[in-house]
């Protein structure tokens, strides 16, 4: 199991609601249609840190079966049916610091599942 991280600052004149909702909904319809070996997906709010030039952030996980995904996963996220909801987070992105790849070190895939569980719980609500 693997983690694909990608870290990313919304503009500064963007509403964070706005930019949260917009990637909550990104995820929600990842969970709904993944592509063959994503595990799940989260995304979380981060304080300041170094790789993003001292600005806070967010950094998006997506738990992968193993690095082959990488090119099926970029093709599903900007896939016709995804385009404009991921269209709603990169033109309200004004800074993206890095990418990594890291290989799991401890712990199971079912905490990985039961992130995808709490993203498609909030799809139930519909934020």
């Amino acid at each position: 199991m693997l983690a694909y991280i990608f870290w990313h600052v919304p503009f500064a004149e963007i509403d964070v609601l706005e930019y949260e909702t917009a990637l909550l909904h990104f995820h929600i319809n990842l969970a709904a249609a993944p592509p063959e070996g994503l595990e799940g997906s989260a995304a979380y709010q981060i304080s300041e840190v170094p790789w993003l030039n001292g600005r806070s952030g967010y950094e998006d996980w997506c738990f992968i079966t193993s690095s082959a995904v990488l090119d099926t996963l970029n093709v599903a996220a900007v896939r016709p049916e995804r385009w404009n909801l991921h269209a709603a987070i990169s033109s309200k992105t004004r800074f993206r610091a890095r990418r990594s790849l890291l290989p799991l070190a401890r712990g199971r895939a079912t905490s990985f599942r039961l992130a995808r569980s709490l993203v498609e719980a909030a799809s139930r609500h519909q934020v």
